[in-house]
């Protein structure tokens, strides 16, 4: 089987236990087998991979993050935001599997005097990002929670981070196989949130697409994740042939316009405010950047997706969505602003901003802001505030420095790249990098405290701090200045 193959059988069995999910849990009076049986799928899955083909272990992995929630949302939890002895063995699986990896692949270094200095600052700035994340863990309120958060949030990505970078054989099939890890995750996520959100509509006797939440696969924490991807839904896949065989192409292009289709379908009925500007802003930016290539081949399909949805669901549904903007007024921009001035998320990040001046260096602890909420939120609803309250200054500022490294490499390999396939990746991975952080202003942090579904924005952040550094690394292949065996 080839490894592409895998990829593909890998995505069908993500779509499959999730449609297993939405139509068996309404029936099964005990969840501990449904939860075993899918994850026993998923771990027997990666340790074929890690039997047979090592190399492909990341972008496996990166495709099952979405499946790994389903031990934390199927396992009964005294409370919701539990984080039990369960998880923290899976945790310990799959980080385990990964540092394992890390140790015992050869590294592949980077001769290139260009980027050299800016590959061994950029993998500075991430240990640090790590080893400061760890100061707001130790002095936590809860010791237990802030670790286990710790390293489902922090530690595990910068370990896919590394890999990506310093591990991963440099060729056009590995970037493939990384893609289609990446994109196939957003794929298997988007198809567990509609599983979930139809068995909680079924749970309670309503439309679903009337319902905001999912359970733990809500509409608000899928947009989150899926906010770093979005932007490849206008890269589209036509300048990408004949950079790989064609039956290949055609692969990745088919799973490409099924992640288009399923995000477009989930942000429309997600009733999420946040979610239209997050996907308004994709395609905004994308749009203004994106220059030279015709913008109406992604204009009039998207209108077009949108009209005929607007068209064809009943008016009731059309109602709904406007009344998340104006609270059943009128539709004006005078309602819609006096809606958004009275929403609870003021009187939220009022709360966080008092908490993070008394616990101004290292805050109160990684997941612990629903611990100081009064409201019991469990995140401040805003990626700067939540990690100032939680992490404290310093770590507040590691962010800032990571992200602002990123786009100077982003910045300057666009500027010289050679392979343009490449330039134009680059400038998309940037895209999605600002996509997410507009979401962030007002829907959450890179870890939320609800387990592992948290963590999933947390590890696609540190995918695309890695395919940023792989990419240089390919072209510089491409131009001969790579050194050594790749």
């Amino acid at each position: 089987m080839s490894n592409i193959t895998k990829i593909i059988c890998c995505i069908i069995l993500g779509g499959a236990i999730a449609l297993v999910v939405a139509l068996v849990v309404p029936v099964l009076s005990n969840l501990e087998v449904l939860a075993f049986l899918a994850i026993s799928a998923m771990v027997l899955f990666l340790i074929l991979v890690w039997l047979t083909n090592k190399e492909q272990f990341v972008s496996f992995f990166i495709l099952f993050l979405p499946l790994i929630p389903l031990f934390q949302a199927l396992l009964p939890h005294e409370v919701q935001n539990d984080l039990g002895v369960d998880v923290l063995f899976m945790e310990m699986l799959f980080g385990g599997g990964l540092l394992i990896l890390w140790l015992t692949k050869r590294n592949i270094g980077l001769s290139t005097i260009e980027y050299q200095k800016d590959f061994k600052a950029f993998k500075t700035i991430i240990s640090i990002w790590v080893f400061l994340n760890l100061l707001p863990t130790l002095f936590s309120m809860d010791i237990y929670r802030s670790l286990m958060l710790f390293l489902i949030g922090v530690f595990e990505p910068a370990l896919v981070f590394f890999l990506i970078v310093g591990k991963t054989r440099v060729n056009r099939k590995m970037l493939l196989s990384l893609l289609l890890g990446l994109i196939g995750s957003g794929i298997v996520l988007v198809l567990l949130g509609f599983a979930f959100k139809f068995v909680a509509a079924a749970r309670i006797g309503v439309n679903f697409l009337l319902l905001r939440e999912g359970d733990i696969y809500g509409s608000n924490a899928v947009i989150g994740a899926i906010a770093f991807l979005l932007p490849l839904v206008f890269m589209g896949s036509r300048h990408w042939h004949g950079y790989w065989p064609q039956s290949v192409f055609n692969i990745f292009r088919i799973v490409l316009f099924l992640f288009t289709l399923l995000s477009l379908v989930w942000i429309i009925t997600a009733l999420s405010r946040w979610g239209y500007v997050t996907f308004a802003a994709a395609f905004l930016l994308a749009l203004f950047f994106d220059r030279g290539y015709s913008k109406l081949r992604w204009v009039v399909p998207l209108a077009a997706a949108l009209l005929l949805f607007m068209l064809f669901f009943p008016e009731h549904i059309r109602e709904v969505i406007t009344y998340r903007f104006t609270q059943g007024q009128p539709l004006t921009w005078e309602s819609v602003l006096q809606v958004a001035q009275a929403d609870a998320r003021w009187d939220i990040w009022q709360n966080a901003w008092d908490y993070f001046k008394d616990n101004i260096v290292v805050g109160v602890g990684l997941g612990n802001h629903f611990a100081i909420s009064p409201q019991r939120f469990t995140t401040a609803h805003n990626i700067f505030l939540n990690m100032l309250v939680e992490r404290g200054i310093l770590v507040s500022m590691a962010f800032v420095i990571v992200i602002a490294f990123f786009y100077k490499l982003n910045f300057q390999f666009r500027r010289k790249a050679k392979d343009q396939n490449l330039r134009r990746l680059s400038l998309f991975l940037g895209i999605g990098m600002m996509t997410f952080l507009v979401w962030a202003l007002t829907g959450g942090d890179l870890i939320q405290a609800r387990g592992f579904i948290s963590a999933i924005p947390a590890h696609y952040f540190s995918v695309i701090l890695g395919l940023q550094l792989y990419i240089i690394k390919l072209d510089c292949l491409a131009k001969g200045t790579k050194r050594g065996e790749i």
